[in-house]
This record gives structure tokens, sequence and C-alpha cells, in this order.
């Protein structure tokens, strides 16, 4: 397939539809093409995309149903920090905490409040609220974990 029919095939599809079909030939010739074209693109605009690819794997993971796989919120600020190239220290002074609780956080040892998820969202650029639903997401597959324990315990 030709390199422009690659790219109207990827577009009409939508690229970051589910649908998305295309073979791996086709999509390392895109790929390549986006390298190609990425040299043009500021920094600022390549951390704005990455944050808003993380956003989207985000979505994906709260929307997605029950996979037994957790991810913790604290994965993902990882990543932001990382995409951001930031320090704990720094996102903690940012958001008006001590590193022990960010680190609390991170580590999954402390859950969010709506107020720091609010904070998370402005300082992400993100819906504060998507915070929260990764960590209720989390918090129903370890219920159901728990729950499917206490059958089996049951039923022996």
């Amino acid at each position: 397939m030709k390199k422009k029919i690659v790219k109207e095939v990827v577009f009409n599809q939508g690229l970051l539809s589910n649908e998305f079909k295309a073979t791996k030939l086709e999509i390392q010739e895109l790929q390549a093409d986006i390298l190609k074209g990425s040299s043009k693109i500021t920094d600022k605009k390549k951390v704005e995309y990455k944050l808003n690819a993380l956003l989207h794997q985000m979505q994906e993971y709260v929307k997605n149903p029950y996979s037994g796989e957790v991810v913790k919120v604290g994965r993902f600020l990882e990543e932001c920090l990382s995409i951001l190239n930031m320090k704990h220290k720094e996102l903690a002074e940012h958001l008006g905490l001590n590193r022990p609780n960010l680190s609390a956080i991170i580590n999954g040892k402390r859950k969010l409040n709506i107020e720091l998820a609010y904070v998370l969202g402005k300082v992400f650029h993100t819906d504060g609220k998507l915070w929260l639903d990764v960590q209720v997401k989390n918090e129903w597959i370890e219920y159901l974990k728990t729950i499917s324990k206490s059958k089996k315990i049951l039923a022996a």
C-alpha cells in the first residue's frame, strides 16, 4: 500500500479507535513518516502530545472492562513526571504536599482525595475526575478479587 493511502486509511479509520486495521509494514511506514516530521515539532508540542497520549491511556484503562490488571494512579503519575522531566520533590512542592505524602500516593499507600484529584487535573491538563476514576476502578478490581477469594474459602 502506498504511503499516502496508508495515511488516509489511518486518519479515515481514526488513529485512536480500536477499529484501526493495518499491517505491521503499513504501521512501520507510518511511524517512519511521523518520525521524519517529528524533528519539526517543538519540544513543548512533543510534551503536549505525550501527555495527551497518556490521558488517552488513562481513559482506555478506566473504560475497559475488568481485566484483572491493576494500574495504580502512581504509575500514571510517574509517567507524567517522566514526560515533564520533573522530580518528585518539584511536583510535591507544586501540589502543596510534602514529599513522603506524594511518595505514598505514587506507591499506592495513600489514596487521592477529591481536592488532590482536582489539582492533578489542573497540573496535567486532564479532568481531575479521571484520576479518581482510575483509583475507583483499582479499588473495584481489588474488591472483586477479595470476594472471589472468600467464595473459594466458603466453597471449600
